[in-house]
Order: C-alpha cells, then sequence, then structure tokens
C-alpha cells in the first residue's frame, strides 16, 4: 500500500493535510479497483509482482504469464502443469546452471 511520510505535516494547514488524506484514500480506492478488475486479489491468485517500487503484495490474475525484455531478448514466464516454464521469444533458449538453486537463463539467435 502506498505509505507516504510528509516531514512537517503537522505544522501544513488543515485544508493541506484533509487534502493529503483525501488524495492517499483515493490512491488507495483505485488501487483495489484495479486489482479486483484485474482479479488480482493478492490471497486468490499464484503469480505476484515484487521489487521495482511495486507493492509486493500486488498480485497479477491467476495462471498469468509475464514478460521480460532484456536488451533485444524477450522472455515469456508462466507455469504449467506443476512447473515453471520459459520461453525465449526471440532465439534459442540457453539455461545454465549457476548453483544448486540457481540457474541462469539467456537467449541465442536461432
Amino acid at each position: 500500500m502506498l505509505d507516504v511520510t510528509l516531514i512537517g505535516v503537522k505544522s501544513f494547514p488543515k485544508r493541506a493535510k484533509a487534502e493529503i488524506e483525501r488524495l492517499r484514500q483515493e490512491v488507495a480506492h483505485w488501487r483495489a479497483k484495479a486489482l479486483a478488475a484485474a482479479g488480482a486479489d493478492p490471497d486468490s491468485t499464484n503469480v505476484m509482482v515484487c521489487g521495482g517500487g511495486v507493492d509486493p503484495d500486488s498480485g497479477l490474475p491467476p495462471n498469468s504469464s509475464v514478460i521480460f525484455r532484456i536488451d533485444t531478448q524477450r522472455f515469456r514466464v508462466g507455469h504449467e502443469h506443476g512447473v515453471i516454464a520459459i520461453r525465449a521469444l526471440d532465439g534459442l533458449l540457453v539455461v545454465r546452471p549457476v548453483a544448486a538453486n540457481v540457474v541462469h537463463v539467456k537467449s541465442e539467435e536461432r
């Protein structure tokens, strides 16, 4: 959830304080509407967004896939039949094990 801390807010005029609170409530309202419209209730989805300044409790619609771009390469990441599925959209998929719980993925030209 958006949480903005304003230094010196206690010294703001009453109208400014009221407007800040109204805007906070409006952001929360529209965020909830957007998540509900997308079917992205964090408690009912299996795809979550993390990092990049996004609230870690933000969910995507259930069974969504995500496309990542790295330079000119694109990857679609999703899940099917209980496994993570990674597809190189612009070449051949190259997977390099790095550790027991880490792999690096890149794409090479066909």
